[in-house]
């Protein structure tokens, strides 16, 4: 699958280990892989299933991963589980402690730091939100816990990735291979919807979290609001306001948070050398005043103070 290594005296830089879904898409994605001694020795073996992206990385020793080149796939999520040995993980969301058998989700596009503090084996697949038909915004919010809580859906993934590896994807038909993705995707949107009942209640996670998608896809209409939401699901306002009420949030302001989250984010890294006018309005807001006082509120930092931040 392209994978390269370039050996380094403190290391080896490894890219192409995660591709894209679309062929014709390339990401430049590097990882600095260093362990005891230098030089990192161990295996990098990708895989795919369908359209599912897997690959396997282990090293009898300890080791340490960072990405020094993001990998460049907005949208895209990788579900992580760690096989053998220990580890800790560190994301611009957080952090946590693995132990065999974890399962983590994060963006692809995030910057990370993995130290293995003994040998170990780490498998990842790629999936999107459009691929398993869940919301952008309930992946985004699994990935915001990092650990996947543990659940017959989550161990059945764990048992599908570590017996997914290359020898074994090689054995079976193209037809074999699909029905093997299709599967780990269903293990994945159960987990995905897991974690929107737990976040919602059973109630109303069913009603819930198509609205929040619909809302994701809109933001850039500068009329969406509560309104035009009730309307385009044929709910009333009161109705609408009743599914917001157990998220400790309105309609209203969830709309608008998910715009500024939307607006830091290009501004920080998605497009930093566009004008904040132009990102603005990209995200549904036309008045600069407005958006430089609701900022500054929900971040703490105006917007021109945030681009002159370091990521």
């Amino acid at each position: 699958m392209g994978i390269t290594v370039r050996h380094l005296q403190d290391g080896s830089i490894v890219s192409g280990y995660l591709p894209s879904t679309d062929p014709a898409a390339q990401f430049d994605d590097q990882v600095l892989m260093s362990c005891r001694g230098g030089q990192f020795t161990g295996d990098f073996s990708a895989w795919r299933t369908g359209r599912l992206l897997g690959c396997d990385v282990a090293n009898d020793a300890a080791s340490t991963a960072r990405r020094i080149v993001p990998h460049d796939g907005r949208g895209t999520y990788i579900v992580g589980a760690l096989l053998e040995g220990e580890a800790s993980y560190v994301g611009s969301t957080g952090s946590t402690i693995l132990t065999p058998s974890s399962l983590i989700v994060y963006p692809a596009q995030e910057s990370f730091f993995f130290s293995y503090t003994t040998a170990f084996h780490y498998t990842l697949i790629a999936v999107t939100a459009e691929e398993l038909r869940v919301p952008e915004s309930s992946l985004a919010r699994l990935a915001q816990r990092i650990q996947v809580e543990a659940s017959p859906f989550s161990a059945a993934l764990t048992a599908f990735m570590r017996a997914g590896n290359p020898s074994a994807v090689a054995t079976l038909s193209a037809r074999d291979l699909a029905d093997v993705g299709e599967y780990a995707t269903q293990m994945v949107r159960r987990i995905v919807a897991r974690s929107d009942e737990n976040h919602f209640g059973r109630g109303g996670d069913a009603r819930l979290a198509p609205i929040l998608a619909w809302i994701e896809q809109n933001l850039s209409d500068i009329g969406l609001g509560p309104e035009r939401v009730a309307e385009a699901h044929h709910v009333s306002l009161r109705q609408l306001h009743r599914l917001f009420t157990g998220t400790g949030t309105t309609c209203s302001q969830y709309i608008l948070r998910r715009r500024l989250e939307r607006i830091r984010e290009d501004i920080l890294r998605y497009d930093p050398d566009a004008s904040l006018t132009t990102i603005a309005l990209r995200w549904g807001i036309d008045d600069p005043s407005y958006l430089s006082r609701v900022f500054r509120r929900h971040f703490g930092t105006s917007p021109r103070e945030t681009r002159r931040r370091p990521v």
